[in-house]
């Protein structure tokens, strides 16, 4: 379809009320991305050929992820009024995990990184689930995450059929 010119002029009536049902459905259909949980995808975390613990993640939109950025950046001012921003990167980064994390009937409809909270929290010597990532993941396991979360939001693609899509 993507190579083929749609011409609206030479449709009959009952083409063009099909295709205008067709395009509706799927503007709705693509809107619902972060409630479409054919969009999840499960995150395994492993240790020593172990798996830990299993969490889903979410597409997040661009909003999220300014609200991401703008909760972790401080504005300072600096010398001569000019105010300069700091971004906490690796807490940056967890809100963004913790943002994509899907709560889950296994741990009580809450997100992973909030199961327990009572218990976990005190022993882990954290206040929120942001900090418990920090604390639970490595580095490169947080990496691989954000590039999960950055892959089914649309930022990465390897394939280039959906590029030439765009595209087109």
């Amino acid at each position: 379809m993507a190579d083929e010119k749609l011409n609206i002029e030479e449709m009959s009536p009952k083409e063009i009320t099909e295709y205008e049902g067709d395009l509706m459905s799927a503007i709705l259909r693509a809107a619902e991305f972060k409630t479409d949980e054919s969009e999840y995808r499960r995150m395994n975390i492993t240790r020593n050929g172990k798996i830990l613990f299993k969490f889903l993640i979410r597409p997040l939109t661009e909003e999220d992820l300014s609200n991401c950025r703008k909760k972790n950046t401080r504005v300072k001012q600096g010398r001569f009024g000019i105010d300069r921003e700091k971004l906490n990167n690796a807490r940056y980064r967890s809100q963004i995990i913790y943002e994509a994390t899907v709560p889950e009937s296994n741990t009580g409809d809450v997100k992973i990184w909030d199961y327990k909270r009572e218990i976990i929290w005190p022993k882990l010597n954290v206040a929120s689930g942001i900090d418990a990532i920090d604390v639970m993941l490595k580095a490169g396991e947080k990496d691989m995450v954000i590039e999960n979360i950055e892959e089914i939001s649309g930022f990465r693609s390897d394939d280039n059929e959906v590029i030439e899509d765009i595209k087109n």
